[in-house]
């Protein structure tokens, strides 16, 4: 039996629909040393058996993860898949994308150059751009950070960034073994496992972007998390919005800054007096005001794309 220093994970849960064309990119990748470890979540559909019915053709090639648990949602699906994985690379992969060709010999050359450089020891993630499209792969937008008015991850304390939003999309990625080693477990509090990654690979190590997608990211109402189209129309509607929408993304601040706060408890020995500091005040940002929140982030130069994301950001902790 062949070793692979290259591990696809791959979650399913229900994924039978789109399923078969995934396969087929990974069929299409101009690289073929990687070995491809799924896990299913409970399917109730066909998944299982067109993920099976794949691996019989790659026997060498293909390891599917089975253990009791079911529906456990998309983090702890992939939690398992990676807690599981030795290999030196990890590509995350979801069941309803598109890999493009060039996808994993691009990532796996370009971290292990990164690697040359920084050395093996030091936590790395590479990740790239996405091509939106809709449920039939037409494609939407060639850019997905323009699509979303993301901003890219600052050269400079690239964790500033991170702890308040994420803008590496685990499918979209490559990390090593040494990531791993700092990152996992992932904690029950982490807002989702590509997210809990990138924050501690910023902290710990360093994160690469590649302007070239490197996959078709469908959108359609299955989407775990899906990319919306930012403009100044959707920006108005949020706005008029957010009286009613208020309650909402406090709650899903106050998950942002727990796992803040888990990151701290986790790490706070292997942190400098900065960044604890940093985080600490993050953590508690619902005990301060307006204008308190104002000048923490404007002093720390932290601030996302776009004026209404930031005033909306003072009203939020």
């Amino acid at each position: 039996m062949p070793t692979f220093d290259t591990h696809i994970l791959l979650a399913t849960f229900n994924g039978e629909k789109h399923l078969p064309l995934l396969l087929q990119s990974l069929d299409q990748q101009t690289d073929q040393h990687w070995k491809l470890v799924a896990r299913d979540d409970g399917s109730l559909d066909d998944t299982v058996k067109i993920l099976k019915k794949w691996g019989e053709k790659h026997p060498e090639r293909f390891e599917f993860l089975e253990d009791e648990q079911t529906n456990l949602g998309a983090m702890r699906n992939f939690s398992h898949l990676l807690e599981h994985c030795a290999a030196d690379y990890f590509l995350l992969c979801d069941q309803d994308d598109f890999w493009l060709p060039e996808k994993v010999a691009t990532l796996t050359s370009k971290i292990k150059l990164h690697e040359e450089t920084v050395g093996q020891e030091t936590p790395i993630i590479v990740h790239t751009d996405l091509i939106v499209a809709d449920d039939a792969l037409n494609r939407i937008s060639e850019s997905y950070f323009n699509y979303q008015g993301l901003r890219q991850i600052p050269v400079q304390d690239p964790w500033k960034l991170l702890a308040l939003q994420n803008v590496v999309t685990g499918c979209a990625m490559i990390g090593n073994q040494a990531l791993l080693r700092q990152a996992l477990p992932i904690p029950g509090n982490a807002m989702m496992h590509d997210w809990w990654l990138a924050l501690v690979c910023a902290l710990k190590g360093q994160i690469f972007f590649e302007s070239n997608p490197s996959i078709l990211y469908r959108q359609h109402n299955n989407n775990t998390l899906g990319a919306r189209k930012w403009s100044f129309l959707q920006a108005f509607i949020k706005v008029m919005a957010f009286p009613f929408t208020r309650k909402e993304a406090r709650r899903l601040f106050s998950r942002n800054r727990k796992q803040v706060s888990c990151l701290l408890e986790r790490m706070q020995e292997e942190l400098d007096p900065q960044q604890i500091t940093y985080l600490s005040k993050f953590a508690n940002l619902d005990q301060l005001n307006f204008f308190e929140k104002h000048r923490f982030f404007s002093a720390n130069k932290v601030k996302l794309r776009g004026t209404v994301r930031n005033i909306g950001l003072r009203f939020l902790g």
